[in-house]
């Protein structure tokens, strides 16, 4: 799995990366966790506050968006967007 972040100002996309989601025995909420914290560190975006909102949004779409009042330090972009996507297989012919 992949975790992409994307950081809008003005409705413009300003950032965006890309960071795996670890596979292993840990809880995915933990692998999701370390992954949003490589993301910010990519993107130097200060870490959101997860609302439950978020955890509702992102149980249904696998992806949530992050609002200014989400942070407590100072932002200089208007959304912080996070989506899943899982890793694709090759097709067998």
């Amino acid at each position: 799995m992949r975790l992409q972040g994307e950081v809008y100002f003005q409705s413009r996309l300003i950032g965006m990366q890309v960071v795996p989601v670890a596979d292993g025995s840990e809880p995915f909420s933990k692998r999701l966790d370390t992954a949003l914290l490589a993301l910010c560190k990519r993107l130097n975006v200060p870490i959101p506050i997860w609302l439950k909102n978020n955890t509702k949004q992102f149980a249904a779409f696998r992806m949530t968006i992050f609002t200014p009042d989400q942070f407590i330090d100072r932002i200089h972009f208007d959304q912080f967007k996070i989506r899943l996507f899982e890793e694709e297989t090759p097709r067998e012919t």
